[in-house]
């Protein structure tokens, strides 16, 4: 363990001192406690397969143009029930007598409740049976609509522009670009505004609605390429005698499969295809990608270790390099020279103070001198050199400077005169021959 890479593992178990390996234990326990809590964090959130929402905006100019499918609210035109009595498909007496006999003006009452169930029930079971027949019952699209333009451009120009399609609810419908099987049939078209969209003339058939019908116009559905349209989400009603606009805005979603909790699967089973209860889902933070923050704080944990590793090796390499104790001579032996130094300059300074001393009661004590007069300019001074004893007196005055490098004292004359009757009095006999009294 002691030879272990991980951060401060090592360092703990081949410390010798009980202070630096508690101070590493410590350490230790703290960081890899706050890295597990942040991958206990990391997992929680990952595990809980959290949903991130990002909208995005773009310009609609640049859009390209949807599909477009045309369905009328009339399923079933009404003449060709009424003028075919011998009916391929059997449609109930009951049925076919309220439908030739009433009118589509007339409101449906309560006791004709019946009749429009069975017809209902008729019409699907129609359709399963045989889909071209209840097509040919139903409204021509391409010829009910009257005028076409793309663009500026007639649709009648356009190859492979409609498409027949079929609706359980209302039967013939129409889809004008929408992709065909073979390659280069679907066209590409953008929008840049109204004048630049689809623009359709259609022939309602007011007079082959059935009495069942409830409202009169057309179904309108917007979709994308290679989608069935849904009349629930995608259908926008246009009344008869009118003129209707219809912008177009594009929302694309993406949703994630299972485990998420969209719940969105790629494939229907065969046997048991039915919607799910639970088709909402929740926003939230995002999760695994964008949680930055525990991520951040499992490699500060460890980065931290490794960086208390770093400088703890810094250290012991210096120790290792440095020679403490000789250091600690040579800084022991520097502080006595200072130390030194500063007692030989205090001990000259005390001798310069008693030596300025003495000259100042050269009066009061009398000494050995060497006297030199100056006359050149007033006032007239004398040269004195000071001796500590007799035997040091110089022979020549040349020969002061090179015996002894006393200081010179400038003195006045009369200074000098009182002090050399002073030495007659008190040594008589000492009295040295060089001085020359003026």
């Amino acid at each position: 363990m002691a030879e272990s890479q991980v951060p401060g593992l090592s360092s703990m178990l081949r410390g010798r001192s009980k202070c630096r390996v508690g101070t590493w234990a410590l350490t230790y326990i703290a960081m890899t406690a706050v890295a597990l809590h942040f991958l206990r964090l990391l997992f929680s959130d990952y595990f809980s397969y959290p949903v991130s929402v990002s909208i995005r905006l773009e310009d609609t100019s640049g859009l390209l143009f949807p599909a477009v499918t045309i369905c009328n609210l009339n399923p079933i035109r009404r003449h060709l029930i009424c003028e075919n009595a011998d009916s391929v498909l059997s449609i109930p007496e009951e049925v076919k007598d309220y439908i030739c006999n009433e009118t589509y003006r007339e409101s449906i009452q309560d006791e004709n409740l019946d009749v429009i169930e069975q017809f209902s029930f008729w019409l699907a079971h129609s359709q399963r049976l045989n889909k071209e027949a209840v097509k040919a019952l139903g409204h021509p699209m391409k010829k009910n609509v009257r005028a076409c333009t793309l663009q500026g451009n007639k649709c009648t120009n356009i190859k492979h522009f409609w498409s027949d399609t079929f609706s359980q609810s209302y039967g013939n419908c129409i889809t004008a670009n929408k992709q065909a099987q073979r390659t280069g049939d679907f066209l590409y078209y953008r929008l840049g505004g109204p004048e630049q969209g689809l623009e359709l003339i259609l022939n309602v058939e007011i007079n082959e609605y059935l009495p069942i019908t409830s409202e009169a116009g057309y179904l309108v559905m917007i979709h994308s390429h290679n989608l069935e349209p849904d009349d629930a989400t995608d259908g926008v009603f246009v009344s008869p005698d009118g003129t209707t606009y219809i912008g177009v805005t594009v929302r694309k979603i993406n949703r994630l499969a299972t485990p998420y909790p969209a719940h969105c699967i790629s494939k229907w089973s065969k046997d048991a295809i039915k919607p799910d209860d639970d088709n909402s889902y929740n926003r939230g933070p995002a999760g695994l990608i964008s949680n930055m923050g525990g991520i951040v704080g499992v490699y500060l944990s460890f980065g931290f270790l490794v960086i208390y590793e770093i400088v703890e090796i810094f250290f012991r390499a210096m120790y290792v390099a440095v020679d403490f104790k000789v250091l600690g001579k040579r800084f022991h032996q520097k502080a006595k020279h200072v130390q030194s130094s500063a007692l030989t300059r205090a001990i000259e300074a005390k001798r310069r103070l008693k030596f300025k001393a003495r000259n100042r009661t050269i009066d009061a004590q009398p000494k050995y001198f060497n006297v030199e007069r100056r006359e050149s300019h007033p006032p007239y001074r004398l040269t004195v050199w000071d001796y500590p004893n007799r035997r040091q007196r110089p022979r020549d005055k040349n020969e002061v400077a090179a015996i002894h490098q006393a200081p010179q004292l400038h003195v006045d004359l009369q200074n000098y005169i009182r002090m050399s009757d002073a030495f007659g009095r008190y040594h008589r006999r000492d009295k040295p021959k060089e001085v020359i009294h003026q």
